[in-house]
């Protein structure tokens, strides 16, 4: 295939993955714009919104802070150098970039219940989108070091671990880390604590025993987040413009291409 055509089909395809995506975060909005919140005393079965404190049933261990939660995820970042020299011979022009480069992730959740003046019930966040805030940043240094977290991490992935906290420096809010070396790691955390206001929406179900709100079979929408439902309607809105707006640039593109590979324009 041409290379013309196939850049072409593959912004087309980008173009309609992104309007799928846009319209979806719309409606998303949508929902939590137009469905009340409800207290858990009077909660109806089926799609609801709700909002409390959280209250931990059993919880997890973060694997870089060691903090009791009921959700975490986190991100290792590792500091490269990578070559970005242009030309060839005697007109090549040597040079590098330096940037912090994923290298592993990770998030898990444990069921826990959620409280409001009037009642409390369980949350089970399998299935969920959880949006929690970046919680904290550890930078490690590893010019000359030995086994450092990220080896940790690597036996334990799946467990409940604390790193050995000697080689971190831990990074305040708004601060950035400075003078990065490669091979430096960066570790960030974002944890949902006991204690915490949460909104959630979601399909609230009852098995005869307690009332649950987990993933609709349904409605799939199951959301669950430390932020306001206002700052959570604003961002999604800007969320679903850019992803429409992109929709756009490359289902324009793909046409342009086309005209071009027919010999249109």
């Amino acid at each position: 295939m041409d290379v013309t055509a196939a850049v072409a089909l593959m912004s087309l395809a980008a173009g309609g993955f992104c309007f799928f995506q846009g319209m979806r975060t719309l409606k998303a909005k949508h929902l939590i714009e137009n469905i009340p919140t409800s207290r858990i005393r009077s909660l109806a079965m089926g799609l609801v919104e709700v909002k409390g404190e959280v209250i931990c049933l059993e919880p997890l261990t973060s694997p870089i802070s060691g903090t009791k939660c009921v959700s975490y995820s986190y991100t290792v970042d590792e500091y490269v150098r990578e070559d970005a020299s242009s030309g060839t011979g005697i007109t090549r022009q040597t040079d590098y970039v330096e940037r912090w480069k994923n290298i592993r992730s990770g998030k898990k959740s444990t069921a826990f219940k959620i409280k409001d003046e009037t009642g409390s019930l369980r949350v089970d966040p399998q299935g969920s989108r959880i949006d929690a805030p970046l919680s904290a940043t550890y930078h490690e240094k590893r010019a000359g070091k030995g086994r450092g977290l990220m080896d940790v991490l690597a036996d334990a992935i799946d467990k409940s671990i604390n790193g050995p906290e000697e080689k971190l420096i831990k990074i305040r809010p708004g601060q950035s880390i400075s003078d990065p070396k490669p091979s430096d790691l960066r570790y960030r955390e974002y944890l949902i604590l006991p204690g915490e206001e949460l909104y959630v929406m979601g399909t609230a179900g009852n098995d005869g025993k307690e009332t649950t709100i987990a993933r609709g079979l349904n409605e799939r929408f199951f959301y669950i987040s430390r932020h306001s439902e206002k700052k959570i309607s604003s961002r999604m809105g800007r969320e679903a413009f850019m992803l429409m707006a992109l929709g756009f640039i490359f289902t324009l593109t793909s046409f342009t291409l086309i005209l071009a590979y027919l010999k249109i324009i």
